[in-house]
């Protein structure tokens, strides 16, 4: 069984999850504390999108909250809701074992509030709250390795060359999580 862990809410980026979900036979888990755009019935409402969603919205298997583990294909995962880019904007950790270390891995999910409206907006007036909250959280965490949801947010490319030239893994890097935060 294939294991799929979705952390971000945003409108424009569920259409592929029913995709997805309709054509193969996985788990479908949902991490967020706020639900409240994710039922089963068309979308309305998004703060950002308004009613036009392009896609049938889908059911999750189980909905993981802030600060809860969730265990995928023998992976556990630590949800941390980090709102603002999104109402639901969630980012996962979880530790590794390589060669006789351990790590700590940080999947760091949106950190922009771009192109919403900051203030005066009756459709999310805590977007800058959430926002502040979610940096103030994010900026007691460590990460020995950073993911995110963009390559040039953690210098993929930079590190796929140094991969590429035998360096130790580039993706160990206790100095990218400052650097993005």
């Amino acid at each position: 069984m294939v294991g799929y862990l979705i952390g971000k809410f945003g409108v424009e980026r569920n259409g592929p999850d029913g995709q997805f979900s309709a054509s193969c036979p996985s788990r479908l888990t949902r991490c967020a504390t706020r639900i409240w755009q994710l039922v089963p019935k068309r979308i309305s409402g998004d703060f950002c999108w308004g009613d036009d969603a392009k896609y049938e919205p889908v059911t999750p298997d189980r909905i993981v909250s802030d600060g809860e583990r969730a265990e995928i294909g023998g992976v556990s995962l630590t949800a941390h809701l980090t709102p603002g880019h999104t109402k639901g904007c969630t980012s996962c950790s979880m530790r590794v074992h390589e060669d006789g270390k351990n790590y700590d891995v940080l999947f760091q999910r949106g950190l922009t509030v771009s192109p919403y409206k900051l203030t005066n907006d009756d459709k999310y007036p805590n977007i800058v709250q959430d926002e502040r909250s979610t940096l103030q959280r994010l900026g007691g965490m460590h990460a020995d390795v950073l993911l995110a949801p963009h390559g040039f947010y953690f210098d993929l490319e930079g590190k796929v060359a140094r991969h590429k030239a035998g360096a130790p893994n580039p993706l160990v890097d206790r100095r990218s999580w400052p650097a993005r935060l």
